[in-house]
């Protein structure tokens, strides 16, 4: 993916909750809060052994991030806009910031076009988190929608749009988690490694955030409202950490 190699990560003095996902702030923990997570990245990078990021992703959960708790609220510009990206892939009407999106308008165009609008749309003024938003509706859909030319309602079925949730909300902790490791991504000697523990580490919150997130849709989805999904997301969030603190 190369998602990571130009990140640089948050400072130790950083917030761990920023302003624009919380309305009260919540200060760090401790002065050295990566240390333990990038150290542990650091070594996963150069040993490619999931033990180690088995270990950093501990390390995150429990520091890095200050724990389930916290995290589930750093993660609320993301719910928000999981909940309008739900409303309005089932045709409803939303108004983001004024400016009202209706997708019937799109029925019939380019699903890459469709793509593009969505995340560009909904990922507005969402402060310091609106470019890993971008980022994460345009990997979610684009993924979900895979061979499908043309935009049409039809094609989001209750399965296809379920997997553009669990899609959307694995690219929000996985870039996340990239950009917090910083440079720790560059122990390696070489351009390769780095892409290939990438890869393993996604395919790894894949699996849990799917495994937490699935028994949620057990009944259905057309009765869910778009505070339903917002619960969801919170809830699936805290469910990623409590098994992560446990490395």
């Amino acid at each position: 993916m190369g998602t990571s190699q130009s990140s640089k990560g948050s400072k130790n003095k950083s917030p761990l909750v920023p302003s624009w996902a919380d309305a009260t702030p919540i200060p760090p923990m401790s002065p050295q809060r990566f240390r333990g997570f990038r150290g542990a990245i650091g070594q996963y990078v150069k040993s490619g052994n999931l033990t180690d990021l088995n270990r950093a992703l501990g390390h995150y959960s429990r520091s890095a991030s200050g724990g389930s708790a916290v995290a589930a609220k750093r993660f609320n510009p993301h719910y928000q806009v999981g909940g309008n990206l739900f409303n309005i892939l089932q045709n409803k009407s939303i108004t983001v910031n004024d400016v009202v999106i209706y997708l019937q308008n799109w029925v019939g165009k380019s699903t890459d076009e469709v793509i593009d609008y969505l995340s560009n749309t909904l990922s507005k003024d969402s402060g310091g988190d609106s470019e890993k938003i971008r980022y994460a509706l345009n990997e979610a859909l684009s993924q979900a929608l895979d061979g499908i030319t043309k935009f049409s309602f039809d094609s989001i079925t209750d399965e296809v749009l379920i997997n553009i949730l669990i899609n959307y909300l694995v690219e929000c902790v996985f870039i996340q988690v990239i950009h917090e490791a910083g440079d720790s991504w560059k122990k390696s000697t070489d351009a390769q490694t780095p892409v290939q523990a990438e890869n393993a580490m996604h395919e790894l919150i894949k699996v849990v955030v799917d495994q937490k997130i699935c028994t949620k849709f057990a009944g259905g989805i057309n009765s869910l409202s778009a505070a339903d999904i917002l619960e969801i997301q919170q809830n699936t969030i805290l469910d990623v950490w409590h098994e992560w603190e446990a490395f």
